[in-house]
């Protein structure tokens, strides 16, 4: 989740979310903290998108592998919507302090909470029954 000035980046569509809350609900908040850094980093680089937000970025995947923990599989989908907001508040937060637009800041927030419902709607399920 990066917002910048271009035009691309304003849709919210990510699966380090998933990865990350499926992983600590499955192995625990450590594993999930890995994964969530990890993911989160090879995904900002394989886009080419590193910018001032990297390093925070990687401390608020970290947060959510730990927050992730303390859920369910059951609960997968409310854990991954509040791991999300979590997320996307400190991110957003951070970017309209460095000079992001808050109407891209709205759009990219809309976009990613129905994209992330969706995903863990949809599809958590399937890696749940893979793992």
């Amino acid at each position: 989740m990066h917002i910048s000035n271009c035009a691309l980046n304003y849709f919210g569509f990510e699966l380090c979310t998933l990865a990350t809350v499926l992983c600590a609900i499955k192995f625990g908040p450590l594993v999930g903290a890995l994964v969530g850094a990890t993911s989160i980093v090879l995904g900002l680089i394989l886009s080419i998108n590193l910018d001032a937000g990297l390093f925070l970025a990687v401390i608020m995947f970290g947060v959510v592998g730990v927050i992730a923990s303390f859920f369910s599989f059951q609960q997968i989908v409310f854990a991954g919507m509040l791991c999300a907001i979590v997320y996307d508040f400190v991110m957003i937060s951070f970017y309209l302090l460095m000079g992001s637009s808050p109407v891209t800041s709205v759009v990219y927030f809309i976009t990613h909470m129905l994209t992330t419902y969706y995903v863990f709607t949809f599809l958590a399920q399937v890696f749940i029954s893979i793992i």
